[in-house]
């Protein structure tokens, strides 16, 4: 595909992001804007790309290495990171305002923050009626009053892991942790199960969920933890197993140490010769000079014999 080539216009910026088509849809690149939003997990700020169109969010990543750089037609941008953006449900960020209200307030006063003042104008547009799954609608629907249901949230939350480890192993999604070529893959020994494929889904879930529904969502989806074996005496290997429910095979990850080395023989004599051996003195020859120098100070008293005492 042909790069347009960018002109160097010093009011404007250039990067390089990643975005799916449908989160672009019915929107040019004027319309499509970065904002900025309190984040369910760390409650700090976080970058999100919206579409005013169809009033669809995705959190933007980037992706950092040092001595990187960007050729863009004729163009060279120095700014080598890469933007990634994600799609990103709406609910998730409106569950904290949800959690902590104290009383029923139509949704809009709910949905107001003073640090970040575009929360209730963007979450407004795109929860439209999907609260539904984690809150239950008091009053008439002129008011828009909503009341957190942590028992309808946690339900939705499975929901959302067990289609995401279905997708992830329909796919053949590598979640196991161990880098493998896709063209030269054992399937026996890089298979993950379906509980891995619904732990890793889990964990997605988990990075728009604070600390304490996150273990809530665990706990209710009821996942066997992973099992470490000690390694036995005279092994420097540690076991994972992963039991998988229902089946009878285990799939373990053994790390990799290296072979302990084995004790070398001190091979030679017993005896210390050393102890007998005489240090050689080498003595420097001397040239003809300090030799006639030498012989001339024979038989001449030391400068301080005259000064001794009387």
């Amino acid at each position: 595909m042909p790069v347009p080539d960018i002109k160097n216009d010093p009011n404007s910026e250039t990067r390089v992001m990643i975005v799916p088509e449908e989160s672009l849809k019915d929107a040019s690149t004027k319309n499509a804007k970065i904002v900025k939003l309190r984040h369910p997990k760390t409650d700090k700020d976080a970058s999100f790309l919206l579409n005013p169109n169809n009033h669809q969010l995705c959190e933007v990543f980037t992706f950092e290495e040092e001595h990187r750089s960007w050729f863009i037609g004729s163009k060279v941008v120095s700014d080598g990171r890469i933007f990634l953006a994600t799609p990103v449900n709406p609910v998730f960020l409106a569950l904290p305002y949800l959690a902590k209200a104290k009383k029923l307030v139509p949704l809009d006063q709910m949905l107001e923050d003073s640090e970040f003042p575009l929360v209730e104008e963007v979450l407004l547009a795109a929860l439209g009626d999907k609260l539904e799954a984690v809150a239950d609608r008091k009053g008439d629907r002129d008011l828009n009053v909503w009341k957190y249901n942590e028992e309808k949230t946690l339900g939705w939350m499975m929901g959302k892991v067990k289609c995401l480890g279905s997708m992830l192993e329909k796919k053949g999604i590598d979640v196991t942790g161990g880098a493998s070529s896709n063209i030269y893959r054992h399937t026996a020994s890089t298979a993950a199960s379906s509980v891995e494929y619904q732990r890793y889904g889990l964990g997605i879930v988990q990075e728009y969920l604070d600390q304490e529904l996150g273990e809530k969502l665990e706990a209710m989806l009821g996942l066997p933890k992973e099992e470490k074996i000690k390694p036995e005496s005279g092994k420097g290997k540690e076991e994972k197993i992963k039991p998988e429910s229902g089946k009878g095979n285990k799939r373990m990850s053994i790390d990799q140490g290296e072979t302990p080395s084995k004790k070398m023989k001190n091979e030679g004599p017993a005896e210390d010769y050393s102890k007998s051996a005489k240090k050689v003195v080498v003595k420097d020859e001397l040239s003809s000079k300090q030799k006639a120098l030498a012989n001339s100070a024979k038989g001449t008293k030391s400068i301080m014999s005259f000064f001794g005492k009387k």
